[in-house]
């Protein structure tokens, strides 16, 4: 006598040949088309698959979570701006810096914009934190 744990991996071993007979099928397809077309159709394959398959339900599997994304899990959308400036106006400063010598009008150009963005960056960076919206990341070090 089987179980229910039994018959539900029974279920997925089928379903895990089905999948594994499918990207075969796509395979063959693909190495059987142009080989300068290969790589389209290749991403054309991936993207359907992705486009076709719907999200996955916590509440189908009895929330355990299992293979199913959370929204913890995901990467804060929130990114900071400030420190994007901050760390573009000092490599700029960096580039900037010989090139006063060889080329004194670049060089001094790059520095005038490095020096405006990192201006901006702390200026945007003072506004976030005055408002409340500066990013954890920031306040916390980068931990």
């Amino acid at each position: 006598m089987s179980t229910l744990y039994d018959q539900q991996a029974n279920r997925t071993e089928a379903a895990e040949r089905r999948l594994a007979a499918l990207a075969e099928e796509i395979d063959k397809v693909i190495l059987e088309c142009d080989p300068k077309d290969r790589d389209a159709l290749h991403g054309f394959a991936v993207s359907l698959v992705r486009d076709r398959l719907p999200p996955i339900d916590d509440s189908e599997d009895g929330g355990s979570g299992a293979g199913a994304w959370d929204e913890d899990d995901l990467p804060e959308k929130e990114t900071s701006g400030a420190a994007n400036l901050i760390g573009l106006g000092l490599l700029l400063a960096l580039v900037g810096l010989p090139l006063v010598i060889v080329f004194p009008l670049v060089g001094f150009g790059l520095m005038i914009v490095a020096a405006a963005m990192c201006g901006f960056g702390v200026l945007a960076f003072v506004f976030a934190k005055a408002t409340g919206g500066a990013p954890k990341a920031l306040e916390t070090g980068g931990k």
